[in-house]
């Protein structure tokens, strides 16, 4: 049986010199590809192997608690974003940045 976990996570999609990426402030991961199809991909798999590695590894809670999360709530991107010089680098270049949900199939 093939399982759909699905979440807000806050991330942002831009191009920059011919590349399209997809990046979370909230986990620091981005994935990058020809166009926004393969950037949502390459973030996909981002995504899942991060997962993957933190819980088999049981650091997933101790990750995210170093990322800002609360709770179980994510940081806001505006937040993360007094802190982050490349995100504020790529905010100050005019670059169109989006908020977008993600689905991920679930671990066994």
């Amino acid at each position: 049986m093939n399982c759909i976990i699905e979440g807000n996570l806050s991330v942002f999609a831009f191009r920059e010199e011919g590349v399209s990426f997809i990046y979370c402030p909230a986990l620091n991961l981005t994935g990058y590809g020809n166009n926004t199809k393969e950037a949502q991909s390459s973030f996909k798999t981002v995504l899942y192997e991060y997962l993957k590695y933190t819980i088999e590894n049981n650091t997933l809670a101790d990750d995210l608690t170093a990322h800002g999360w609360k709770n179980n709530k994510q940081p806001s991107p505006f937040a993360i974003l007094s802190k982050d010089k490349e995100l504020k680098r790529v905010i100050n270049k005019g670059i169109s940045i989006k908020l977008a949900s993600i689905k991920i199939p679930a671990m066994a």
